[in-house]
């Protein structure tokens, strides 16, 4: 079974073809797969392939004891197996919004999407940063992305999955049109393969003016 294993995870992998496979991925056939299952009842289907064996409660977090063989090896695949990261910025949605008295001024809610085009899942915070000008110097706000309440962010998304979402507000606007865009990782803390591709395309926020809107009726 361990051998299996090992042969399986080498498939998925490591399985290339230049006319199927992914271009993002090296060609790759196989983008996400999973081990099933982590641990079940040894007589279920399944159970030959428990990666921690029945009893782990009894062992503290982290303790390699409750790896059984196949999870040893599991770990040491996943170890040699670390890939590389690399955010995306993908879009700044488009907002309109009437101007409200007093002030004739409006707030929107501004909304960025990424995605993640590397190999490796993404566990760490991303903070997203909001700005008015494609220089990126006026800074609007930001917001942070926690893959501990969403999940990780998987890799191997392309252009146009753009699976992730942030929002933030832009308070006081006044009638017109604005511009914006969104940074993916603006501290760059996350690890990545390019730092080139983080910026969103840019986003516009129209304001109306105050005012009483009627259905326009024509005979």
């Amino acid at each position: 079974m361990t051998k299996y294993l090992q042969d399986t995870i080498a498939f998925m992998e490591d399985t290339k073809d230049p006319n199927l496979g992914y271009p993002g991925d090296e060609n790759r056939l196989v983008q996400q797969w999973l081990w099933y299952s982590i641990v079940t009842e040894p007589n279920w289907s399944g159970g030959s392939s428990n990666l921690i064996v029945r009893e782990f409660e009894s062992y503290a977090p982290g303790d390699p004891a409750a790896l059984t063989l196949m999870g040893q090896t599991f770990q040491q695949e996943a170890t040699a197996r670390v890939g590389q990261s690399n955010l995306a910025g993908g879009v700044a949605y488009n907002v309109v919004a009437a101007a409200e008295n007093p002030g004739n001024k409006a707030s929107v809610t501004l909304t960025a999407s990424f995605r993640n085009s590397g190999t490796r899942s993404i566990i760490e915070l991303v903070t997203v940063t909001f700005y008015s000008d494609p220089g990126l110097t006026q800074v609007i706000g930001s917001a942070t992305y926690n893959p501990a309440d969403t999940g990780a962010i998987t890799g191997c998304t392309w252009d146009g999955r753009n699976s992730e979402q942030v929002s933030i507000r832009w308070n006081n606007l006044s009638v017109g049109t604005h511009t914006y865009w969104a940074k993916i990782d603006s501290p760059d803390s996350v690890i990545e393969t390019s730092e080139a591709d983080n910026v969103t395309t840019a986003g516009t926020v129209t304001i109306f003016g105050n005012g009483l809107f009627v259905p326009v009726v024509s005979r």
